[in-house]
């Protein structure tokens, strides 16, 4: 089964990276924003999480997408509205992926 995983290097995404690549019957895929060394089959770089992401590469032959990445537990928030940066990343690159999907 081929499955795209989003936000690989987080708490969740971490464990589900490595609790996936070790069955035989997935082939795996994560996206990140950058490059890291993980359990995966392929890692896909992207630039960000929003409305503007092309995920078309990265969906091609996928059967599966789970997505982990959000913006979370940013305790010292350098952004001017942390809210509308919230919606941008968690609900518009959402909805791209999975319309895209």
């Amino acid at each position: 089964m081929n499955i795209l995983l989003t936000g690989a290097t987080g708490f969740l995404g971490n464990r589900l990276a490595t609790t996936l690549h070790s069955n035989p019957d997935v082939d795996l895929s994560v996206a990140v924003r950058r490059h890291v060394v993980m359990p995966a089959s392929q890692i896909v770089e992207v630039l960000g999480l929003d409305s503007n992401t092309d995920w078309s590469t990265s969906l091609v032959n996928k059967k599966v997408v789970i997505h982990a990445a959000a913006r979370a537990h940013v305790m010292e928030d350098e952004k001017a509205d942390p809210l509308a940066e919230y919606r941008r990343v968690n609900v518009d690159g959402t909805l791209k992926l999975a319309r895209q999907a």
